[in-house]
């Protein structure tokens, strides 16, 4: 993950400058260090392990959208546009869903481990 990330910002091809792809890396890093550093650090100390799950929940969807992405740029005739909205209807809608739905839960199974 962390190779990917760094070869994500190297690549300029597309807008000859830092676009929406360094955007979503850029989220990407965000949620993939919310969900490692309470791991390494064990802190807050109370809620690690529930910062860890979500951090790694939203960082797995967010490579959810990327697969999804990658096989419908393979369409021909859809448009950038409609590929990332497609994208993010797929995963984010279902998977924020689920995760609004059952975060409650969650998060008593985590702080009771």
């Amino acid at each position: 993950m962390a190779l990917m990330l760094t070869t994500a910002f190297g690549v300029y091809r597309l807008y000859h400058a830092f676009g929406v792809f360094h955007y979503a890396a850029l989220l990407t890093l965000v949620t993939l260090l919310a969900g490692m550093v309470p791991v390494l650090t064990k802190k807050p100390t109370s809620q690690w392990l529930a910062w860890h799950y979500y951090g790694m929940y939203w960082s797995i969807m967010e490579l959810y959208v990327g697969l999804v992405a990658e096989v419908l740029s393979h369409r021909p005739h859809l448009s950038f546009l409609t590929v990332a909205s497609w994208s993010v209807a797929l995963v984010f809608v279902p998977g924020g869903a689920v995760f609004w739905w059952y975060r409650r839960q969650w998060q008593a199974r985590l702080l009771r481990a």
